[in-house]
C-alpha cells in the first residue's frame, strides 16, 4: 500500500533549500497579493463600484457545505446577483462580475483571480469524519448507476462524477461496480454478501482505499491545500508551482512545512471574512449571518417564488414565434411527486409527456402538436404552452356562473383558458376529468400553478404577459433554512435508499446504509492512520476549531427572540 509521508524522509540539502526558499516567497508574494486586493476593494468602496460586497464560499467538499450552500447564503441573494451553477468551470470574468454570489469547490487560487477583494466564506470538519464522508459519498453515486439502464437527459445537467473531486473517487468504484456485475452475469454463484460495508469484496474496504494515491491527491490535506490554494484542482496558470508546493508542505518537520502551516492559518484568521464549522453548525449559521451581515430575520429569495417565474415566462412567450390569427396560453407547474430527475429519464419524460398532451388536448379540443413544453427548472418546475388558432376563438362564458362542466366547455377558447388558469383552476378545466392519469391526485401527487401568460397576435402588434398566479409565503432566512434543511436531508435521504438499494438487488442478503454504529466499528488503528495522513488538515481544523470559539464568544446574541439572529429550532424529520 502507498501512503503519503508523514514524516521528513531523506531529503537532498539542495531540495531542502529549495522547499524553503519557494516556500518563503510564495507566502510572501501571497501577502502582497492580498495587500493589493484589499487596497482595491478599499478604493471600491469609497467609489461604489460593483465589487465591494462579492461573497465567495470556498466549498469544501463533505463539510455540510451544500445545506450552508443552498439553505442559507443562496436565499440571502436575489437570484439575478447569484452567479448560477459552476462547480465544473467558471464561465464569467472575475474582475467583472455580473452578479454577487458564487460557490464553487475551486480552491482559494480563485481569489488571486480577483483585482479585489471579495468577502471569502468557508467550513471546516474533523479531517477523518471528512474523509469517511468523502468515502461513503463516492459508493453512494456511483451505486445510482448500479445495473440501471442509462437514461437520457432533457438538459445539460452537471454531473457529480465531472466536478472535483469525485472524478477519480466515483469512476474508482464505478470500475469495480462494473466489474462484479460482468462476473456474476457470467457466473451467478459469484454473488456475494456483504457482512461490512466498510470492507467487503465488492469495492476497495476504507483501510485500503485511504492509502490510494488518488485519494492522496483528492482528498487527504484537502482543506489545507483548498484554503491555500494548491490543490492537484488548482489553475497552473495562476500557481504554476502548486505541485511542488505541495511536496513541501508533506515533508513534515522541515522548515519549508512550518512555513505553509503558519501561513495557512494566519489566512485563515485574516483573509477569510466568516469560518463555519460543521461540529457546531446551528453557530456557525448565527455567526455568518452576522459577520457576513445577512441578518436571519431578513426576507429570503424563496426559489419558487412566482414573480421569477412570471418574468421568466413572459420571456420564453417573447421568443415564440407567434403568427397571425394565432394565441399561445402557457403556464408554469409542477406535481408534487414528481421530480426534474424524474422529467430526466427518457421513458417516464415521454409517458408524461404523452399524458399531459392526451388530456390538455381533450380538454381544449386542439391538435395535439399544438401543445409543447418549455423550459425545466430545478424541483420540477416546467412550461407547458398551448396553441390555438383563431377559428377556436369562440367567446368565452361568464366564469362566474358557470359549473364545471360548462368551464371545461369553456376552455376550448384562449381566453377561457387563461382565464382558468389565473384563476387556480387549471386541474379541473385540463386535467380532472381528462385522462386517468390525472383522476386523482395518487399518481402524479397534488399540482401547483404558480404563473400562467399569454402571447396574442390576433391585432397588427403581437401582445405578450405573463403573471404571477401563486406567490410562496414570505419566510426570513432563518425559516427558509430549517424549511430548506429539512426537504435536504429527506431528499439525500431517499437518494442514498434508492442507491444502496441497487446494490442489494445484485447480492445475497441485503445491504446495510452507512450508519453511526457502522462507523464505530472500524478500528482504532486505522482512525489514528487516517489522522496521520491527514496531519496537515488535522493542524488546519484544531486551530480552526480554536478560532471559532474565541469568535463565538465573543458573539453578542442580545437582540429579541425573534431578532436579526434568531435560527428556530429544527423541524421534525
Amino acid at each position: 500500500m502507498r501512503g503519503v509521508a508523514t514524516s521528513s524522509p531523506k531529503m537532498r540539502a539542495e531540495e531542502l533549500e529549495e522547499c524553503e526558499e519557494l516556500s518563503t516567497m510564495w507566502v510572501d508574494a501571497q501577502r502582497a497579493a492580498h495587500a493589493r486586493r484589499v487596497k482595491a476593494r478599499a478604493d471600491a468602496t469609497a467609489s461604489s463600484a460593483p465589487l465591494e460586497d462579492f461573497l465567495f464560499f470556498l466549498h469544501v467538499p463533505r463539510t455540510a457545505g451544500r445545506s450552508y450552500h443552498f439553505c442559507f447564503l443562496k436565499p440571502a441573494f436575489e437570484r439575478s446577483k447569484q452567479c448560477g451553477n459552476m462547480y465544473n468551470g467558471l464561465d464569467f470574468d472575475p474582475n467583472a462580475p455580473e452578479c454577487d454570489f458564487l460557490a464553487t469547490h475551486d480552491d482559494f487560487s480563485l481569489v488571486e483571480r480577483f483585482s479585489s477583494q471579495p468577502r471569502v466564506v468557508t467550513m471546516l470538519r474533523s479531517p477523518y469524519e471528512r474523509v469517511l464522508s468523502s468515502y461513503e459519498f463516492a459508493i453512494e453515486v456511483a451505486a445510482r448507476s448500479f445495473d440501471q439502464p442509462p437514461t437520457k437527459s432533457k438538459r445539460v445537467r452537471v454531473q457529480t462524477r465531472d466536478v472535483w473531486p469525485w472524478g477519480h473517487l466515483v469512476r474508482h468504484i464505478d470500475g469495480q461496480l462494473q466489474q462484479y456485475l460482468d462476473q456474476v452475469e457470467k457466473d451467478p454463484q459469484k454473488m456475494i454478501s456483504i457482512g461490512d460495508v466498510y470492507e467487503n469484496d465488492l469495492y476497495t474496504p476504507f483501510e485500503d482505499w485511504t492509502e490510494l494515491e488518488f485519494v492522496q491527491e483528492d482528498v487527504h490535506n484537502g482543506q489545507f491545500f483548498q484554503l491555500l490554494g494548491l490543490t492537484n484542482n488548482t489553475n497552473l496558470n495562476v500557481e504554476p508551482k502548486a505541485k511542488l508546493l505541495r511536496k513541501c508542505a508533506l515533508w513534515r518537520g522541515t522548515k519549508a512545512s512550518k512555513v505553509l502551516i503558519d501561513y495557512a492559518k494566519e489566512r485563515l484568521e485574516h483573509e477569510v471574512d466568516s469560518l463555519a464549522m460543521h461540529e457546531r453548525l446551528d453557530d456557525s449559521l448565527r455567526l455568518s449571518a452576522r459577520e457576513l451581515s445577512l441578518p436571519l430575520n431578513s426576507a429570503a429569495h424563496i426559489a419558487d417564488d412566482g414573480s421569477f417565474f412570471a418574468k421568466e415566462l413572459e420571456g420564453i412567450l417573447r421568443k415564440r414565434e407567434v403568427q397571425s390569427g394565432e394565441d399561445i396560453v402557457a403556464f408554469t407547474l409542477r406535481w408534487q411527486a414528481i421530480s426534474a430527475d424524474n422529467l430526466q429519464d427518457s421513458e417516464f419524460y415521454k409517458r408524461y409527456f404523452d399524458a399531459i398532451k392526451a388530456a390538455i388536448a381533450a380538454a381544449c379540443e386542439v391538435d395535439l402538436s399544438n401543445i409543447t413544453f418549455g423550459k425545466l427548472w430545478e424541483g420540477g418546475w416546467h412550461t407547458i404552452l398551448v396553441r390555438f388558432k383563431e377559428s377556436q376563438f369562440a367567446a368565452a362564458g361568464d366564469y362566474e356562473d358557470v359549473d364545471g362542466t360548462a368551464m371545461r366547455t369553456a376552455s376550448k377558447t384562449p381566453g377561457a383558458l387563461h382565464d382558468a388558469v389565473m384563476r387556480g383552476l387549471t386541474f379541473d378545466v385540463l386535467f380532472k376529468a381528462a385522462s386517468e392519469d390525472f383522476s386523482s391526485e395518487e399518481k402524479y401527487g397534488r399540482l401547483t400553478v404558480i404563473a400562467g401568460g399569454r402571447a396574442s397576435n390576433t391585432t397588427r402588434k403581437q401582445q405578450v404577459k405573463a403573471e404571477t398566479l401563486q406567490k410562496s409565503a414570505a419566510r426570513t432566512l432563518g425559516e427558509q433554512y430549517r424549511i430548506c434543511e429539512s426537504g435536504q436531508f429527506a431528499k439525500y435521504g431517499r437518494l442514498r435508499e434508492r442507491a444502496l438499494q441497487h446494490i442489494s438487488a445484485r447480492i445475497k442478503g441485503t445491504y446495510e446504509t452507512f450508519s453511526h454504529s457502522g462507523r464505530l466499528r472500524i478500528s482504532q488503528r486505522v482512525r489514528s492512520r487516517v489522522k496521520e495522513l491527514n496531519w496537515l488538515d488535522d493542524e488546519l481544523w484544531r486551530f480552526g476549531t480554536e478560532l471559532f470559539k474565541k469568535r463565538f464568544d465573543k458573539f453578542d446574541a442580545t437582540d429579541d427572540e425573534r431578532g436579526r439572529d434568531y435560527l428556530p429550532p429544527r423541524l421534525a424529520q
